[in-house]
């Protein structure tokens, strides 16, 4: 298997230990990872929803349980809610 290697430096992620993980696709930030993060590897109890592309890191510990099952949009409309 070939491999390239990239010029773009690779940066660290939030996640240590994501247990569900969704990629969105949206014109305004591109290509976004959507995953649970364990509250206990960030000292937090409760779990959040982290939202992370290469420009944006937002989380909230209000989401659904059914998250992966929301539209785009509605994931979208949610990672909103988090910048209020």
């Amino acid at each position: 298997m070939e491999q390239r290697k990239s010029s773009t430096p690779r940066r660290a992620t939030l996640a240590k230990r994501a247990t569900r993980v969704r990629l969105l696709h949206r014109n305004s930030t591109g290509l976004m990872a959507v995953y649970e993060q364990d509250g206990a590897e960030t000292g937090a109890m409760p779990r959040t929803l982290v939202f992370e592309s290469d420009t944006i890191r937002t989380r909230t510990t209000n989401y659904p349980e059914n998250w992966q099952s929301l539209s785009d949009a509605e994931l979208s409309r949610l990672r909103k809610r988090t910048l209020e």
